[in-house]
C-alpha cells in the first residue's frame, strides 16, 4: 500500500470522502511558502479571485482558508496532524502540507478534478500578484473608469458546470432526432443540417460517424445520419459550430416548455443587476448566443 494510505483512510472516515487527490505541484510548495512570508504561517487565505467559486462551499466574496501543516520524513507520520487540521478547519476540502504538497477531497473524482485545477490555479496567481506588490486583494477594482465592459464566460463562471453536463447536452443528445424531425421543413433547421454536413465530410477525424445520406432532400436517411454524428460530437464535445447553434434552438423549445430550467450561481442574480448599472456585460462562449441568451433568462 501507499505510505498516504493512512492518511487516505482518515480523510475518508471523517469527511466522508469518495474521491482524493494528493498533489506535489510546486505551486502548492510556493503557496505555503508565499503564506509564511505574510505572515500567515498555518494558513493560505485569498479571497475576490473567480476561481474560488470552484472550491466546494465557496463563492467569490468569501475568503478560501486552507490549512498548512508540516511536513515529516514519511507521509504516514502526517496522520496526526492532518486529522488535527481537518477538524480545526472544518469547512475546507483541502490540507496544504509545506515543502510537500497538497490533499484535496470530494464526494466525485471530478468535482475534485475542478477543485484541484481551482487550486493551482489560485496559488498560481496569489503568487503572480505577490510579485506585482499587490498581497491584500488579488484583484483589481471594477469601479475604476477606464472598465466599461465585463466579459463573462458562461460553464464554471455563472453556471455550474455539471449543469451543462448532466442537463443541457444529455436534454440536447437526447431530443435532437424528434426536434429535426419535427422541423425539417423548416428553412433555417435546413440550413443548419446541410452545414453540419459539410462540416462531417471536411472531418478528418475517422473515428467521427460520417454522413453518407443524400443531402439533396430530407428524407429520414439524411436526418438519421445527421443525428447519430450530432450525438457523438455531443459526447466527446466538439465545438462545431452549426451544431451549437442547433442545440441552442433544441434548449429554446425546452425552456419555453419548461422542461429545463436555468441554473445560476447564488450569487450572480445580484452580481449581473450591480454590474449592468455601469458596465455593459459581455459572455464569451463556445456556446451559441441563443444558448448564452437563454440560461440567465430561463431562471
Amino acid at each position: 500500500l501507499s505510505s498516504c494510505a493512512p492518511l487516505f483512510r482518515q480523510i475518508y472516515q471523517l469527511k466522508n470522502a469518495q474521491a482524493i487527490f494528493h498533489s506535489h505541484g510546486i505551486m502548492c510548495v510556493m503557496a505555503c511558502a508565499l503564506a509564511e512570508m505574510q505572515g500567515n504561517k498555518n494558513e493560505f487565505k485569498i479571497s475576490h479571485l473567480e476561481m474560488i467559486k470552484g472550491i466546494e462551499g465557496h463563492g467569490y466574496h468569501d475568503e478560501l482558508v486552507i490549512p498548512i501543516i508540516e511536513n515529516k520524513s514519511s507521509e504516514a507520520d502526517l496522520e496526526d496532524t492532518l486529522v488535527a487540521a481537518m477538524k480545526d478547519y472544518p469547512k475546507s476540502t483541502s490540507v496544504l502540507v509545506r515543502k510537500h504538497g497538497i490533499f484535496v477531497w470530494s464526494s466525485n473524482w471530478e468535482k475534485n478534478k475542478i477543485q484541484c485545477e481551482c487550486l493551482h490555479y489560485i496559488f498560481e496567481t496569489a503568487l503572480n500578484l505577490a510579485k506585482m506588490g499587490n498581497n491584500e486583494k488579488p484583484i483589481c477594482s471594477l469601479e475604476k473608469k477606464q472598465r466599461k465592459i465585463i466579459l463573462l464566460d458562461i460553464e464554471g463562471t455563472i453556471t455550474p458546470i455539471s449543469f451543462v453536463k448532466d442537463v443541457l447536452f444529455p436534454y440536447a443528445y437526447n431530443n435532437v432526432d424528434s426536434y429535426i424531425k419535427l422541423n425539417r421543413k423548416s428553412k433555417t433547421i435546413q440550413k443548419l443540417i446541410l452545414e453540419i454536413v459539410a462540416c462531417s465530410r471536411n472531418s478528418s477525424n475517422p473515428k467521427e460517424p460520417k454522413i453518407n445520406a443524400n443531402s439533396d432532400n430530407f428524407n429520414d436517411e439524411l436526418i438519421n445520419d445527421v443525428c447519430e454524428n450530432i450525438r457523438w460530437n455531443i459526447e466527446n464535445d466538439k465545438k462545431v459550430p452549426p451544431m451549437k447553434t442547433l442545440q441552442g434552438f433544441i434548449w429554446e423549445e425546452a425552456y419555453k416548455e419548461g422542461k429545463i430550467k436555468g441554473l445560476l450561481f447564488e450569487d450572480v442574480p445580484k452580481a449581473l443587476h450591480d454590474w449592468s448599472k455601469n458596465f455593459r456585460i459581455c459572455m464569451y462562449s463556445s456556446g451559441s448566443r441563443k444558448a448564452q441568451q437563454l440560461l440567465p433568462s430561463h431562471t
